[in-house]
């Protein structure tokens, strides 16, 4: 246990740090054996983590879905890339929303995502999910065990006004998070304020002045190594590897945020339809890589056990030219009318 003066002098700059055995006393090790002696359960089992992922617009169904199913199946060639973890994934095909039958073909699905609750069409002044979100109710009941309730993460801003040609309000198609059917929850789309939102940074640090911010581990790596001798050789590798992991997103982020002049400057990222903000990444997979990354280190130290992201918003026209063989946006491939070509590119 630490003592008071070192607790005290650590609280300028804090980090959180993953679960550590080799931290744990003795006592409460004992304590962790005979309760699992009673209930079977084994001690030290990690928490539950729930993250909601969403993307807009659809999927090529034909190349989504597994023609198989059971232990065995086979994935389909859209999720190939999960082939390495493929005995650790459900797939789960057949589950419907109901109330997702009327409406428009965007809106009316995307606000009530995570509340399969009938939303009501309105141009902005009584709008409604139906209901709170599943990932809010977690937040409910996982909140008292972790300093942030929920992390609400994404990549484009929220679009207020009305698409005129369906007669809903654009604020729909920017959340899934719901805290009521009425309160939307905020997203962050800047990778910079999520990592502080996490870690936190000193007061005195000017954000407008990167030569004057110092990366919150270099204020925490030398009771770090401190502390690293003291460890069991499973937790000293933990530790590390998150130690490591921390770094290479600060590293990431700062990169990101830089404006470095240079004689050669890019075309237009790609047809992008929203223009980076300072601290938001102008490539979006890098945007998207940033993100899901704070999320995994979020749950790692226990920050949070109840996460969502969304990979744009609906009716997004973000151009995915970056990928071989696309040249349209996504949004206008979704609504392929057939064509052999728009649904090639779809597909991809």
């Amino acid at each position: 246990a630490a003592s008071r003066r070192r607790m005290l002098k650590g609280c300028g700059a804090m980090l959180a740090l993953p679960w550590l055995d080799s931290a744990i006393p003795r006592a409460v090790h004992a304590q962790d054996k005979a309760a699992e002696a009673v209930t079977g359960v084994p001690a030290g089992r990690p928490p539950v983590r729930s993250a909601f992922i969403y993307f807009p617009n659809g999927v090529w169904e034909k190349s989504w879905t597994p023609e198989t199913s059971g232990r065995d199946y086979e994935l389909s060639p859209t999720l190939q890339s999960l082939a390495e973890v493929k005995d650790d994934v459900l797939v789960l095909t057949g589950l419907d929303k109901k109330h997702s039958h009327g409406g428009d073909g965007h809106y009316a699905k995307t606000a009530n995502f995570l509340t399969g609750m009938p939303v009501t069409k309105t141009t902005g002044k009584n709008i409604s999910s139906g209901g709170i979100s599943v990932d809010q109710l977690m937040a409910q009941h996982t909140s008292q065990f972790t300093p942030l309730p929920s992390l609400e993460l994404g990549t484009e801003p929220v679009i207020s006004g009305i698409d005129s040609n369906v007669g809903y309000t654009r604020l729909y198609g920017s959340h899934i998070s719901w805290q009521s059917p009425t309160r939307p929850v905020a997203k962050e789309i800047n990778p910079r304020l999520v990592y502080e939102r996490l870690f936190g940074r000193r007061e005195s640090d000017d954000p407008a002045r990167s030569e004057s911010y110092r990366n919150l581990l270099d204020f925490v790596l030398e009771d770090a190594r401190q502390l690293r001798p003291r460890l069991g050789r499973d937790d000293q590798f933990k530790m590390d590897e998150y130690l490591d992991s921390v770094r290479a997103v600060e590293k990431r982020i700062e990169f990101s945020m830089q404006q470095k002049p240079r004689d050669w400057q890019p075309s237009a990222a790609l047809g992008e339809t929203i223009p980076p903000r300072p601290g938001v990444p102008a490539d979006f997979r890098e945007h998207i890589a940033i993100m899901l990354d704070l999320m995994v280190l979020a749950f790692q130290t226990d920050s949070t056990r109840v996460a969502s992201l969304m990979f744009a918003n609906d009716v997004s026209g973000r151009n995915f030219s970056f990928v071989d063989g696309v040249s349209g946006g996504h949004h206008e491939l979704s609504h392929h009318e057939n064509n052999e070509a728009k649904i090639a590119q779809y597909e991809r």
